[in-house]
């Protein structure tokens, strides 16, 4: 009967033993499925992170060529200040043939306050009469 009882003892300190071992075993698997999971996050975040500098490359080079597009624009409907100033100064002016109203409505202003005042000034001549 001691026999028996030893043999069952040692039996089941094998199975235990069996058990311990294989549970370790599976431990250290899960320890190394945990570190090949950080690797892959790892990756996944360098990868995340080179994706998220290409968006915003892409997003400046399209801002700048907008940005360029309207300074193009801008100086295709608007010349530069020096070169308008040249456009102005290279235009001749033009020549009006008949007399400024102004001129005019000043002259007569002044001939009829002279009269009001009683002095004589001599007669406005039509040139045109003459010629």
């Amino acid at each position: 009967m001691i026999y028996a009882v030893v043999i069952i003892s040692l039996f089941v300190l094998m199975i235990w033993g069996i058990s311990e071992a294989t549970q370790n075993y599976a431990m250290a698997k899960q320890a190394e499925a945990t570190v090949e999971v950080a690797r892959a996050a790892k990756v996944a975040s360098y990868g995340n992170l080179l994706v998220i500098a290409l968006v915003v490359l892409i997003i400046l080079l399209l801002i700048a060529a907008v940005i360029y597009g309207i300074i193009l624009l801008n100086k295709r409907y608007n010349p530069a200040p020096a070169a308008r100033s040249n456009l102005t100064y290279a235009r001749q002016p033009q020549i009006q043939s008949g007399p400024d109203v102004n001129q005019i409505t000043q002259l007569l202003t002044l001939q009829i306050l002279s009269k009001m005042a009683g002095i004589t000034t001599p007669q406005l001549e039509d040139r045109e009469h003459e010629e």
